[in-house]
């Protein structure tokens, strides 16, 4: 059974943070390679050019806090870390692929020093640096270990980044490493016969190692051409001297050296076919033409292969897979046949006897695909596994009755798509090749070798076998002989499988894939960091615990835009004043989804001290973090009141304990009284019962000096108490503010002239007068509202009951309409008369603007609750009627209280010290009041 694992450390490697603490490198004298390592154990398999990673994506604990910011002035600090109980997996690398190493990590100070193995055995050369998916341009020399090694010469890592690479011939660690962390590394720490990189990472100044550390440690990934193998072509090399080896990345080659130097199962050269070898090698060179233009090489193989217990056939299958190639025997001898048509070497024409002969046909079915699916290694793609259309065999499906199946191969050797095609193809024909004959030649076919091709071209009645096969097994040799005697024959086992040119054919233009390409940004780069943070005490966010109020720091920030965002990290810093010396605490994280009405990410400090000063700084949290955003100092207060009475959210609090209104306040007046409900109608509160009035549109506890209507019939304008001029009055004839139907319909007259509704009303010079009414729109949308009397100056008004606009036409007189339910107003109307007249009240309508016009004599409007007096409506009828004092008093609380009561129009009234008992009240100027806070 074949064991292929891939592992594809781009898109799908395990994060850095779910990985285990790692621990120390230590290289040993005695070790027969050199190098003693940490390590984990990795499963069968193999990985391809996809970037490897044998360990995972490392998150030591260490390391970690080694590059979140510190507070200045922090000590360094030697961390230790796990000590290492296994060994990593060994592995070679072949070709030009991108890959992790098998890391360890010593942190001190901010200084952060790695060790990666990156292929356990001598390389070529090391050619390119990324960390977090970000290009690390280098200067310098890589490989010079007695001094600086390589530098990093652009942002975001210049002067931050060494490394040194060691590809197997060096005898020590880098100079540096060694005089820097000694007590990590001793100079004969030098990983000889291993390709090894040195790394040292400094961590930075605060305020950018977010940028350029978004992983802690980072991901590593080092491109290079890297193991040399031996190629039997070239007379100067020598199979058992690797100083005499080249890089190569062929197909035939890499899988020579496998077979030959795993440390699983060595094959010796005596028992593998080095012919077939040298032959495929040979293929894998030829130049294969691109549909763009110009060639590539046949066969070439691109990444890493890793070693265990498993059966060494299985682990170099997928360098087989990616040259298309079978592995083929001969006399025990394993041998390549390549992938690729060769022409019959011999034709056979029988066989030694009939009933040796057996023949196979796997009928189509389920072992057989009609569609065959490629994924390979796509180094133009972030080295991720890319999958090719699927490439269905002509006339596969009608053969298979119409069913579809899919065979999916993974190519993980394979970094060019060309190469991914022609395979695909050549697998996609060879699986629907099933025939195969077993059969024993005579001495004439000695020279039939398993991956050559012959032509069967058998005699009646075996006929229909004919065709060109590939020998898969050949074992000649000595049988006794069927006459007897004692005597021996030479006879030649053979296992032949069917095979065909067309299997190989290859035509670019028609058959090479055209591919998208696609634009990637994989770099780790940090998420944005949150919005400015803003910070709120004092008895708002005080926290109350049992009957005990906490001091608090309420902080809010916008989220950040970056979508990876999962979470908020915060800390908090204290201190008696500035500058801050005290270390950054932590506060703990918040969800990304914790948001506030305003939409703001919020948390809470608390218990917070009264007399510190505080800083509060957060981050936000994805798959690395962002940098920290600081708020300003705050001084945490506490303020919690004894006394809330909100009237208008219908807050009422007596030390933090919430109760009804009844708890805070409470009035006393003799009898009901009117006042504006929420929903915009006039409702009448019970005797006592305090009137929560929103006639301003905030709620508000309405407090009135006593008051009077001094006009009767102040819901029957039909009663002759009300003067009427080219007019007529329908009593009753719709719905008032109060819900009753008790609104009366103004109409006018034919005539042309004048048509208004007239109250007589005697004024004093100097005294105000106010009057109070409510109208509303039907077919006359306006009035005008005139006071005059002999010698007063005229007092004229006009009210648009359409929109409660006002105009004033004579006079300077105070005007508030204010909108009520169902279309209605309430007009309130003062001024103060300088003369004393008998004079009148009237309200004329108005037609266009103009009060003298001629009537229709069905249009009109609606009046209701008409008022001489100020104030909350007070209705009448036969005689005139009058309202009693509301009589507030505070409720629940005795102490000395600084009280502030907030107005309707949000203006405010202190009150220091007040000596508040049951029953105390502030003197307000007022008739509304929103709230009152009373705090110590």
């Amino acid at each position: 059974m074949r064991v292929l694992i891939i592992l594809f450390a781009c898109l799908f490697a395990v994060p850095a943070e779910s990985a285990p603490v790692i621990g120390l490198l230590a290289f040993g004298s005695t070790s027969t390679v050199g190098l003693s390592i940490f390590g984990v154990s990795i499963a069968a398999g193999t990985i391809g050019g996809a970037v490897l990673s044998l360990a995972g994506s490392l998150l030591l604990s260490a390391a970690a806090r080694a590059l979140a910011p510190k507070p200045p002035g922090a000590p360094d600090l030697v961390r230790e870390l796990q000590l290492p109980d296994s060994l990593p997996p060994k592995r070679f690398v072949y070709g030009q692929a991108r890959i992790y190493g098998s890391p360890t990590w010593r942190v001190k100070g901010g200084i952060l020093y790695g060790v990666l193995i990156l292929n356990s055995r001598p390389s070529e050369a090391v050619t390119g640096l990324y960390l977090d998916k970000r290009e690390c341009t280098l200067t310098g020399d890589l490989y010079d270990f007695a001094g600086s090694g390589a530098t990093a010469s652009a942002a975001p890592f210049a002067g931050y980044v060494k490394v040194w690479v060691g590809l197997g011939d060096q005898t020590a660690a880098p100079d540096e490493i060694v005089a820097e962390a000694g007590e990590f590394f001793d100079a004969t720490d030098a990983g000889e016969g291993l390709t090894v990189m040195w790394l040292r990472l400094d961590v930075g100044p605060n305020d950018s190692r977010a940028t350029r550390w978004p992983r802690t440690p980072p991901e590593v990934e080092v491109e290079g051409q890297w193991s040399q193998v031996w190629d039997p072509r070239e007379g100067a090399q020598d199979a058992d001297d690797p100083a005499t080896w080249t890089f190569s990345a062929n197909q035939a080659l890499c899988l020579l050296d496998a077979l030959r130097q795993n440390p699983i199962r060595t094959y010796p050269l005596n028992q593998l076919l080095q012919d077939s070898f040298t032959d495929a090698a040979d293929i894998a060179d030829e130049a294969v033409p691109l549909k763009a233009g110009g060639t590539e090489p046949r066969y070439r193989v691109n990444g890493a292969l890793i070693f265990n217990g498993a059966e060494i056939l299985d682990q170099v299958t997928p360098l087989f897979d990616a040259g298309a190639a079978e592995p083929v025997r001969v006399g025990g001898r394993l041998g390549i046949a390549p992938g690729a048509w060769s022409a019959p070497i011999a034709t056979i024409s029988e066989i030694t006897e009939a009933e040796g002969l057996s023949f196979q046909r796997l009928k189509p079915g389920r072992d057989l695909a009609t569609t065959v699916r490629a994924t390979f290694t796509a180094p133009d793609r972030d080295w991720r596994p890319s999958t090719l259309q699927d490439y269905t065999v002509p006339g596969a499906q009608d053969a298979d009755g119409g069913v579809i199946t899919t065979l999916d191969i993974q190519l993980g050797f394979v970094t060019s798509a060309p190469q991914a095609m022609r395979i695909q193809k050549i697998r996609a024909n060879r699986q629907r090749a099933q025939r195969q004959i077993a059969a024993t030649l005579p001495p004439a076919y000695f020279r039939v070798v398993a991956g050559g091709t012959v032509t069967v071209a058998f005699p009646a009645p075996y006929a229909s076998l004919n065709g060109t096969y590939r020998v898969i097994s050949a074992n000649p040799g000595l049988f006794a002989s069927e006459q007897g005697g004692g005597g021996v024959a030479m006879r030649v086992p053979v296992v032949l499988e069917e095979i065909a040119e067309s299997d190989f054919a290859w035509t670019p233009a028609t058959d090479e894939q055209t591919r998208i390409a696609v634009a990637l940004d994989v770099a780790r780069q940090p998420p944005e960091p949150p919005g400015a943070v803003g910070t709120t005490t004092g008895a708002a966010v005080a926290v109350i615990a049992g009957s005990t109020a906490l001091p608090a720091i309420r902080f809010a920030f916008d989220p950040s835009p970056s979508s990876s965002v999962v979470s908020y990290e915060w800390e908090f810093q204290k201190e008696t004043s500035d500058p801050f010396t005290f270390p950054w605490e932590s506060g703990g994280v918040i969800n990304a989804d914790i948001r506030d009405g305003a939409d703001q990410v919020f948390g809470t400090l608390s218990p917070a001290q009264i007399g510190l000063i505080y800083r509060i700084r957060v981050r936000a949290v994805g798959s690395s973090v962002s940098g920290w955003v600081t708020s300003a100092d705050v001084a945490p207060t506490l303020n919690i009141p004894r006394y809330v009475a909100d009237f208008d959210g219908a807050e009422y609090k007596i030390d933090g304990v919430a109760g009804l209104a009844s708890n805070v306040v409470s009035v006393s007046r003799t009898g009901t009284a009117s006042f504006v409900a929420a929903d915009g109608t006039v409702q009448f509160a019970a005797t006592n019962a305090p009137r929560i009035d929103h006639l301003t549109g905030v709620g508000c506890l309405l407090i009135e000096a006593p008051g009077g209507n001094d006009w009767t019939y102040s819901e029957d304008m039909a009663n002759a108490a009300w003067t009427k001029a080219r007019i007529s009055v329908t009593a009753n004839a719709a719905t008032a503010p109060d819900g009753a139907a008790t609104a009366d319909k103004i109409i006018e007259d034919s005539s042309t002239n004048t048509h208004y509704l007239r109250r007589p009303r005697s004024y004093v010079s100097g005294v105000r007068a106010d009057f109070v009414f409510h109208a509303k729109a039907d077919e006359r949308t306006a009035l005008r509202i005139q006071c005059a009397g002999s010698g007063m100056t005229s007092q004229r008004a006009d009210i648009d009951l359409t929109t409660g606009g006002v105009t004033i036409v004579a006079g300077s007189p105070d005007v508030a309409v204010y909108a009520l339910a169902s279309g209605w107003y309430r007009v309130e109307f003062g001024f103060v008369p300088n003369g004393s007249p008998s004079g009148f009240f009237d309200l004329l309508l108005l037609n266009g603007g103009a009060e003298n016009y001629a009537g229709d004599g069905t249009s009109g409007l609606l009046l209701w609750g008409l008022q001489d007096g100020a104030g909350s409506y007070i209705p009448t009828s036969a005689s005139a009627a009058s309202r009693a004092a509301d009589v507030p008093a505070m409720q629940g609380v005795s102490a000395t209280l600084d009280l502030i009561a907030t107005y309707d129009d949000a203006t405010t009234a202190v009150f220091d010290n007040a000596p508040v008992l049951p029953g105390y009240w502030p003197t307000l100027t007022r008739p509304r009041l929103r709230s009152l806070i009373g705090t110590i």
